[in-house]
């Protein structure tokens, strides 16, 4: 049986990202496709691999996490997404209030007098 196997082309199509962005993801060693000559061959798993990097990095993580999660067993994987749920949680509760602390800012321009020049 032969493996199906992907060009770079068909998994940018696929997933609705440019070529240089798997490239780079190949670069920061989270993809390694197969080579035949200079062009670029990836399997069912690197697919799939490729679609939870792009979740992954949706939803919040870093590449360094996202290169440690490919490691990381199955069981775990839930905790993982559960800390980084908390830790976008945090970050929006920290976006809030600089949002609070301008929009306070803005009012007082708006409350001063417009000096006659």
């Amino acid at each position: 049986m032969t493996e199906v196997m992907y060009s770079i082309g068909e998994l940018a199509a696929a997933f609705d990202v440019t070529l240089r962005t798997i490239r780079f993801y190949e670069e920061k060693g989270l993809l390694r496709p197969q080579r035949k000559g200079n062009r670029r061959f990836y399997t069912q798993k690197q697919r799939d691999w490729l679609q939870s990097v792009l979740f992954y990095r949706q939803v919040g993580f870093s590449l360094k996490e996202i290169k440690a999660l490919e490691t990381t067993p199955k069981e775990e994987i839930p905790q993982k997404l559960r800390d980084q749920a908390a830790s976008n949680s945090e970050q929006i509760s920290n976006l809030e209030q600089a949002n609070w602390l301008i929009t306070r800012q803005l009012s007082r321009f708006d409350q001063r007098p417009i000096r006659a020049v």
